[in-house]
């Protein structure tokens, strides 16, 4: 592989493939055969590659590609960041409809929290960058108000998580909050809080979208496709 990331053969210098898949140097040995049926170089090139693992693409488990040009994972990714676009829009306008912006006060209860009290008031910071619609919950970002240098994701509540999944298409099944109370609401921007929040509010980086669906998801048919030639 060249400096820059581009594959290149060791044998005819071309990009795009490596030795092992050269057309060139099968040609050579085919053409050596040809000449000499007993030519142990070129006899050796084909039982090797007659023994070669058979590759198959880790996402749909079908032969002839691999994951990075698997077009069924190119459509999941399109998909699936259409559905994470829109839950991310209604997510700010859901928040800061209900007075959850930064700066506002609310009360919460939950027997994970980290901070110093339970059933406290904390101070809204802002929306947590990794909140999608495979992961809607801790998606608020809230700090301590006894000591401000504590933090911490915390979920909506139940009402908002509701609201939440009906504006944005998402499974109400799933989406179940904890007890959170706005005692004193603000409607500032939320957006400011996220790192390249218009590329967030896009449903995220194509590269970021395939790792997350690669990680709890495979193609439905994969294991059928385990006996597909």
């Amino acid at each position: 592989m060249s400096w820059n990331g581009t594959v290149r053969c060791g044998y005819c210098l071309e990009k795009g493939h490596n030795r092992r898949g050269c057309p060139a140097l099968q040609n050579a040995m085919v053409a050596r055969l040809h000449e000499n049926g007993d030519d142990v170089y070129a006899k050796h090139y084909f039982e090797k590659k007659k023994g070669a693992k058979v590759r198959r693409c880790t996402y749909c488990n079908l032969k002839g590609h691999n994951r990075a040009t698997c077009e069924e994972l190119k459509g999941k990714v399109v998909k699936w960041q259409t559905t994470n676009a829109a839950f991310r829009r209604s997510l700010v306008e859901v928040l800061l409809e209900a007075g959850v912006g930064v700066g506002a006060l609310v009360k919460v209860s939950n027997d994970m929290w980290r901070l110093q009290t339970n059933q406290g008031l904390v101070m809204v910071k802002g929306i947590n960058p990794e909140a999608s619609i495979q992961q809607p919950y801790s998606c608020l970002a809230v700090r301590g108000i006894l000591d401000p240098r504590q933090s911490n994701f915390i979920n909506l509540s139940t009402e908002l998580y509701l609201k939440l999944s009906y504006q944005s298409g998402g499974s109400e099944r799933l989406w179940y909050g904890s007890d959170l109370e706005v005692v004193s609401p603000t409607r500032h921007s939320l957006l400011q809080t996220i790192p390249n929040y218009d590329e967030w509010l896009q449903g995220g980086t194509l590269k970021w979208i395939k790792k997350e669906i690669f990680a709890s998801d495979t193609s439905e048919s994969f294991y059928k496709n385990k006996y597909v030639e």
